[in-house]
C-alpha cells in the first residue's frame, strides 16, 4: 500500500521499528486505523519492522501482514519500496 512516514514511536539500535504512517488507501483494516483525531482525512496506522524509511519526503509503498500484538493490530513489513519521483513535476 502506497503511504506516507508520520512519525517515529520507536526505533531501535538494531534497526527494528514502529512508525506511524497515513494513507488514503480503504483497504487498512478498521481494527488497524488510529482513533486519534485528524483534520486530514486520511488514514493513519502503525507499521512494524525493520530499518523502516523514517522521511516524509517521499511516499513509500510497504508490503506485510496484519497482526495483532498487544499493542493493537499494526502493520508487519516485510518488503519496502521507496517511490521516488521520475521528474520534478510528479
Amino acid at each position: 500500500m502506497k503511504c506516507r512516514f508520520e512519525r517515529a514511536v520507536f526505533q531501535s539500535a538494531s534497526g527494528y521499528c514502529v512508525f506511524s504512517y497515513n494513507t488514503l488507501d480503504e483497504s487498512v483494516p478498521a481494527a488497524a486505523r488510529t482513533n486519534r483525531y485528524y483534520s486530514d482525512r486520511k488514514i493513519h496506522f502503525t507499521a512494524v519492522g525493520m530499518n523502516l524509511p523514517a522521511t516524509d519526503a517521499v511516499e513509500v509503498e510497504l508490503d506485510g501482514t496484519w497482526e495483532n500484538s498487544k499493542y493493537g493490530l499494526q502493520l508487519s513489513v516485510e518488503i519496502v519500496h521507496q517511490l521516488v519521483p521520475t521528474n520534478q513535476a510528479d
